[in-house]
Order: C-alpha cells, then sequence, then structure tokens
C-alpha cells in the first residue's frame, strides 16, 4: 500500500466513525464527492489545502512531523 492509498484508507475509515457519507463530507470540507472518492480510493492525491480542509471537517489536522 502507498502513501496515497494509506491516505485515503485513513480517510475512509475516519469518516465511516463519524459516520458521515461521501456527499456529507464533500459539503462539510468544500470539495467535492468526486474528490472524496477518488482521495479514498487511493486514486488521486489532494494537495495541502484540499487534505487540510478535509482533515479539518472530521476533526484532524495536518502536522508535518520529522522522522527518527
Amino acid at each position: 500500500m502507498n502513501d496515497r492509498e494509506r491516505i485515503g484508507k485513513m480517510i475512509a475509515d475516519i469518516r465511516t466513525e463519524h459516520g458521515l457519507t461521501v456527499r456529507e463530507l464533500a459539503d462539510i470540507a468544500g470539495v467535492t464527492s468526486t474528490n472524496i472518492c477518488k482521495i479514498e480510493n487511493g486514486k488521486y492525491s489532494p494537495g495541502v489545502d484540499v487534505l487540510s480542509r478535509i482533515l479539518s471537517a472530521l476533526g484532524y489536522m495536518l502536522t508535518i512531523e520529522k522522522r527518527k
């Protein structure tokens, strides 16, 4: 599984835990449901702005950490 697929799975899992549909998450995050589907299926790599909006809509934030 590559990074794009891992990020997509994480977003799908969190969305499901929150009881949101793809459409509901898309509306909250201000992105299209098509993009949410593509991201969740590992078919699209969102830019930082889009990823940040999606994560924020799910109650998360994007951070960068130095590898150990």
